[in-house]
């Protein structure tokens, strides 16, 4: 059997689209089978690199298309133009080229140039590279459309040379943080939650997963006992749990600040010495294309807690995986409404919070979920009078 290796043939373009747009790929949300069908089956797209063209004018033509998931959609594309190289070498769809292999190629070569003109012998010096692998790779660079790809994909703005940043560069450079001994009264506990808390499991990460549209600033405040100490740790854990959902380089530490400047994002802290009803407390708050997304936490009895989602003040302990966030309309009934679909969809649900601004006035519902919930059973709960949005978070 022969493999294709004209990443614009007909017979596999759905297929390379699908994987192209997919997490591991680019990452561009939003552009799930469905939508890879109705794309080309519109001719909106004959190659991956057409997906850079796309106007949320045209995505407005198809079936059943709202000007919002237009508009997320595009700026999910605008955002993977800033993926890694390796991630770009992975969602070409190389035979033989997995996610390990595309980054040990783009650390090895350094450039997509680079990559596509090394010849046989120069990928079997690399370990780990074999006959085939090596064959695949010279074999897809030789098509011409495949060469002319990745000059739309180059002009598109895609990053298809690796970003070398020196070790004495690092904002965080020869530093191990390790929480031990005597903190005062910020004690090695309190430290370790509150770098867990703004860490990728709980605030920041819940804040990224609640926002909508492309990220453009950053405000970390620091109220508090914990407001006097050096808060670079948290300030970089913060931007780790932020960054994680929208990049896909690896983020941690040492590298967050990079990742954050090279992304244009505007970071600012805040210091505040008092603390009205906490001894600390760090709000993270992000905003976007579309709004301002506030989430506030902090460290009782060891444990991390989310105290604050946008206006409304809660008190969660983010023990589970996944998160219902339901704003809504204060009114009998409509609990029960969104429960049953859980319960007939067979998701228990195995703990609950709510918090309103004023009785019969706007409301959020938080619900810790012991299993994902599918997207049919979200549209239901949106199609309940008086429920606004439904988002399901994963911690």
């Amino acid at each position: 059997m022969s493999y294709c290796t004209n990443v614009a043939c007909p017979a596999q373009i759905q297929e390379r689209l699908a994987h192209f747009v997919s997490r591991g790929g680019m990452d561009i949300r939003g552009i799930g089978e469905k939508l890879c069908t109705a794309l080309l089956q519109a001719g909106l797209v004959k190659n991956v690199a057409d997906l850079y063209d796309l106007t949320d004018q045209q995505l407005l033509t198809l079936e059943r298309m709202a000007e919002k998931s237009a508009a997320n959609i595009i700026d999910s594309i605008n955002n993977s133009k800033d993926r890694p190289l390796s991630r770009v070498i992975f969602a070409l769809g190389i035979l033989h080229i997995g996610e390990e292999m595309a980054e040990l190629l783009a650390n090895h070569f350094g450039s997509i140039d680079k990559l596509s003109d090394a010849s046989g012998e120069e990928l079997l010096s690399i370990p780990t590279v074999g006959p085939k692998l090596a064959d695949s790779v010279t074999a897809f660079f030789r098509q011409e459309q495949n060469r002319s790809l990745l000059k739309r994909l180059r002009k598109a703005g895609l990053r298809l040379e690796e970003e070398a940043v020196k070790p004495e560069e690092l904002p965080l450079a020869g530093q191990e943080f390790v929480i031990t001994g005597r903190l005062e009264t910020f004690a090695r506990q309190e430290a370790e939650a509150q770098v867990k808390t703004l860490g990728g499991s709980t605030g920041s990460r819940l804040a990224s997963q609640l926002t909508e549209g492309q990220m453009s600033a950053i405000q970390i405040k620091y109220d508090g006992d914990i407001s006097s100490y050096d808060t670079n740790a948290l300030k970089a854990a913060a931007l780790g749990g932020l960054l994680e959902e929208i990049s896909e380089e690896r983020v941690n530490l040492v590298n967050a600040n990079i990742v954050a400047a090279r992304r244009g994002l505007t970071v600012v802290e805040q210091k505040e010495a008092v603390c009205e009803n906490y001894a600390s407390l760090i709000t993270v708050e992000v905003t976007t294309s579309t709004g301002v997304t506030i989430v506030a936490g902090t460290v009782m009895r060891g444990e991390s807690h989310i105290v604050r989602v946008n206006n409304y003040w809660i008190d969660i302990v983010p023990t589970g995986a996944y998160f219902l966030f339901s704003d809504h309309l204060d009114r009998p009934g409509l609990i029960s409404a969104v429960s049953k679909v859980t319960g007939d969809a067979d998701i228990n649900i195995s703990a609950m919070h709510l918090s309103r601004l004023k009785p019969r006035g706007q409301a959020l519902m938080i619900l810790a979920l012991d299993g994902p919930l599918p997207e049919e059973q979200r549209q239901q709960m949106l199609s309940i009078p008086d429920v606004y949005t439904v988002k399901v978070v994963k911690l």
